[in-house]
């Protein structure tokens, strides 16, 4: 029994939400994990602000010898304003006298810091996952000096990643037969591999989208000077978003689901009190970054599973036909379309169905209708079954492998390894399927991340099993948290918006309020 505080104050409600979760209170690291840390100069901390020091760490030349050396590919990391965190990177090198062009995606190779078996690895799969709070705040699954310098991707520094390269055409269709950083030729799109890079632009998506519109940022990259390689960075972000949109497009016509979610921002006071709450604004880079995440996740599934019919997977099952009931309800009485969900084609066509009877038929909802379009994606999002990790089953073929709501055959997690551990999971099996066997990092014993749990489907399917209840867990403390702070910011400073009702009931009604995604 631990008190945490009084009733009401929002620090104790908050870790009574984690509490009860079972999300750590602290970031503290075991003593056996800490003495795991790559060293670095006494004079740099490995505090919270590690990252804006210069780093003492640098690749090792054993590193630079074994590894594809892309140092001198022109990369980016593309992420929301004031990560640290950075997991991924994105390049674009156009081969010479050709219409091709190489594009990469490059991911904080966290599984050579972090070994199969060790106390690091023990720790981060006892944790499962980074926890986002909504004060900005983070239950980390790594310390501060992997998730937050050595690891991350941070502009102007030598980093390990582990990189998934497509060579494209003229018309950014992937090219086979073509040859992979490494020199190999033959059919290699795309080529996956252990690499060392230099981000050369640490850009958040507001200053990515600018670019690519031919604005001016609304806050300038501080590493990004110069006119003509401001031209380059802007050739590159064209070239990343036509691949994405070709990406999209092909899962869009297999019936891939655009739901709808809000991510709530807060601001605090000094002493961590709420002051305002907003919410994330929305351009097209944040969604050509996704798409190009999704391709890289669902090219190293394909690449895991056909090596290894045991892959660790995501799976997102159909959603059972009774969890749309009253979404089918509501639709059918505002607009008079009836709901479709037999799969991610017909769902899609009904919903965009639906908003378009609205806004031609009723003038009040036409003025409504992005907040009307907002409810019935949320209401099907809350439909949705859920998504989990599994032991692949069936091969490449297999059914249950599926991804219903991307529309993917094959779906993994790869591109977030400093905050996933199911990524470190991948990663290591896809550096199995790209060396043929084990690399031999970590020792032997059955624990958690080594090859011998990994390579039984048993202690897969175990892994598997914990981080499902800790993502769970922790997506429980996120959003409850955030409700406590919204609770909190509207307590203190009531305001007007606008909202959809969508239910009538003796002793009330139901109204959804599109801003916040709250019923």
């Amino acid at each position: 029994v631990k008190a945490l505080g009084p009733a009401g104050d929002l620090a104790a409600e908050t870790a009574a939400v984690l509490a009860e979760c079972d999300v750590p209170l602290t970031n503290v690291f075991s003593t056996g994990a800490m003495n795991e840390l790559p060293r670095v100069d006494s004079h740099v901390s490995s505090g919270p602000d590690t990252h804006d020091k210069e780093s003492s760490w640098s690749v090792p030349n054993a590193e630079l010898a074994s590894r594809v050396d892309m140092r001198g590919v022109r990369t980016m990391s593309v992420d929301p304003p004031g990560c640290v965190d950075v997991d991924d990177a994105l390049s674009v090198r156009r081969i010479r006298l050709d219409t091709r062009a190489d594009v990469g995606v490059h991911i904080a190779d966290v599984s050579h810091f972090v070994k199969a078996g060790s106390f690091l690895d023990l720790e981060a799969y006892a944790r499962g996952t980074t926890v986002y709070l909504a004060d900005g705040g983070r239950c980390d699954m790594l310390p501060a000096l992997l998730s937050e310098n050595v690891c991350s991707l941070l502009g102007g520094r030598e980093r390990l990643a582990v990189s998934c390269v497509w060579t494209l055409d003229a018309h950014c269709r992937p090219y086979m037969g073509g040859m992979g950083p490494d020199g190999s030729k033959g059919p290699n799109s795309p080529w996956f591999g252990r690499t060392v890079i230099r981000s050369n632009h640490q850009l958040n998506y507001y200053q990515a989208q600018a670019i690519l519109d031919g604005v001016p940022p609304p806050t300038k990259a501080d590493d990004l000077n110069d006119a003509t390689e401001t031209r380059r960075v802007r050739d590159d972000l064209a070239v990343l978003a036509a691949f994405a949109r070709r990406c999209n497009a092909a899962r869009t016509a297999r019936g891939a689901v655009e739901l709808a979610s809000a991510e709530l921002r807060f601001e605090t006071c000094s002493d961590g009190v709420p002051r305002d709450v907003l919410t994330k604004g929305e351009v097209p880079m944040m969604r050509i970054v996704a798409e190009l995440m999704i391709a890289a996740n669902a090219a190293v599934a394909e690449k895991i599973v056909a090596s290894d019919p045991r892959a660790f997977v995501r799976s997102h099952p159909p959603p059972r036909p009774e969890g749309f009931e009253e979404l089918a309800g509501l639709m059918k009485r505002a607009t008079g379309v009836t709901l479709d969900a037999t799969d991610g084609t017909a769902l899609a066509n009904s919903l965009s169905s639906a908003i378009t009877k609205a806004t031609s038929s009723d003038k009040v909802l036409v003025a409504v209708a992005a907040a009307t379009d907002a409810l019935f994606r949320g209401m099907a999002t809350r439909a949705m079954s859920e998504a989990r990790y599994r032991v692949a089953s069936g091969g490449v073929e297999g059914s249950n492998n599926s991804h219903y709501g991307l529309a993917l055959t094959l779906y993994t997690h790869f591109t977030s390894p400093i905050r996933r551990y199911a990524d470190v999971v991948v990663h290591r099996q896809l550096m199995d399927a790209v060396t043929g066997g084990g690399d031999g990092d970590g020792d032997e014993k059955s624990a958690p991340g080594t090859s011998k749990s990994l390579s039984s489907p048993a202690g897969l399917a175990k892994v598997a099993d914990h981080l499902n209840e800790r993502n769970r867990a922790a997506k429980r403390a996120q959003a409850r948290c955030a409700g406590l702070y919204l609770l909190e910011t509207l307590a203190r400073a009531p305001r007007v918006e606008r909202a959809v009702v969508h239910e009538i009931k003796d002793d009330g009604f139901v109204a959804f309020v599109p801003r916040f995604h709250v019923r």
